[in-house]
């Protein structure tokens, strides 16, 4: 997919792990099965002590994982470690406990080049139960706010728009990586 300069849009997906082994393999494998490949999967793990990191080490054969471990310091501030690596336009965040349908990057890189004045874009969800089946339950809207984004994940952004505010929920405390 191209914008409107006939380049390919690359968006850098996050995804903010802690002692997620149980679903971490089934989160990277929905990002690596998109139908639009994202420029490159950042794994940050904010201080697991399970086997997560052997699990994102064993997937990176297929396709190449970018991961960060750091002390444990909140999924806040592992997305912002997320978004201080990423190289996209975009960023899409996932968390280590859910899965993207195989054509969502590619439906919201579409919107991307539709309203390109857009700084962000979110979806629905269905909320699956420990089986992967669809429960039926919705979860209800989360509100965006313009002191801060609410980082959920099925929020995908303009890289800019981290750059102009802060990726992190008030009562988090981040401190940048150094």
């Amino acid at each position: 997919m191209q914008n409107l300069t006939g380049d390919v849009l690359k968006v850098s997906v996050i995804i903010p792990v802690f002692n997620g082994e149980r679903f971490i393999g089934e989160a990277i494998q929905s990002v690596m099965d998109q139908t639009y490949p994202p420029l490159e999967i950042i794994v940050v793990d904010d201080g697991s002590s399970d086997k997560t990191a052997d699990i994102v080490r064993y997937l990176s054969g297929a396709r190449p994982i970018l991961y960060r471990r750091q002390s444990n310091q909140g999924a806040a501030a592992a997305r912002n470690a997320g978004v201080s690596l990423a190289q996209g336009e975009w960023i899409a965040f996932l968390d280590a406990d859910d899965v993207w349908y195989p054509e969502k990057l590619a439906i919201q890189v579409e919107h991307f080049k539709t309203y390109p004045d857009v700084p962000f874009f979110y979806s629905d969800m269905d909320i699956i139960d420990d089986e992967g089946k669809d429960s039926g339950e919705k979860e209800p809207k989360r509100i965006l706010c313009l002191s801060y984004l609410v980082t959920v994940p099925f929020l995908t952004h303009r890289r800019s728009c981290s750059e102009r505010t802060s990726l992190r929920n008030p009562e988090d405390s981040t401190r940048p990586l150094s």
